[in-house]
């Protein structure tokens, strides 16, 4: 076989390699924001922005409900601390 054949092949395989570090570098956002760039608003790789999509919802949740339990942390230290005025933390143990 020719050597060009390697080399070519050894620079695809680097650059396929290269353009998975930058995918995997970009947010989901980012990539939605690639592909409209590239096929158009909403066009082309369904499967892909439906994962992309997909991922973002999941993220959104997680965020929700991590604030949720802060919110519930604080809404208890505050309760604690309305007890520990009104003396009632006394006559609960």
């Amino acid at each position: 076989m020719p050597r060009n054949r390697f080399r070519n092949k050894e620079q695809r395989t680097l650059r396929a390699k290269e353009r998975l570090e930058e995918t995997a570098n970009r947010t989901p956002q980012d990539q939605l924001k690639r592909l409209d760039t590239m096929f158009g608003e909403g066009l082309g790789a369904a499967k892909e922005r439906a994962k992309l999509v997909k991922r973002i919802e999941e993220r959104n949740r997680l965020k929700k409900e991590a604030a949720k339990k802060v919110a519930d942390v604080k809404s208890k230290s505050e309760a604690k601390r309305l007890k520990i005025q009104t003396g009632e933390e006394k006559k609960d143990k």
